[in-house]
């Protein structure tokens, strides 16, 4: 199953960036955005590294009729979330 033509999944991975977090400002956090998607990865003082997906601005064309967002999440080669679930024949 493809969710996205490999074509437009290029262009989406193509036009990532990052942004980093702001020297004027200590409550900014580092952030990629892809497709709309802020993924934040920081280090936390008590939680130690945190990873943090917001989905407020995600692209139309990945977001289901139920508002929901497809999605895998890895650890390493370890799948530890996936919706709808993987299927390892399938990378």
């Amino acid at each position: 199953m493809s969710i996205l033509d490999p074509a437009r999944c290029r262009a989406l991975n193509e036009g990532a960036g990052f942004l980093p977090a702001r020297q004027d400002d200590p409550d900014t956090l580092p952030a990629l955005r892809i497709a709309g998607v802020l993924v934040f990865a920081y280090v936390h003082p008590q939680r130690g590294l945190v990873v943090s997906v917001d989905l407020d601005e995600t692209d139309a064309e990945l977001t289901r009729d139920d508002s929901t967002v497809p999605m895998s999440i890895n650890v390493g080669d370890t799948v530890v979330f996936a919706d709808p679930p993987h299927n390892p024949d399938h990378s």
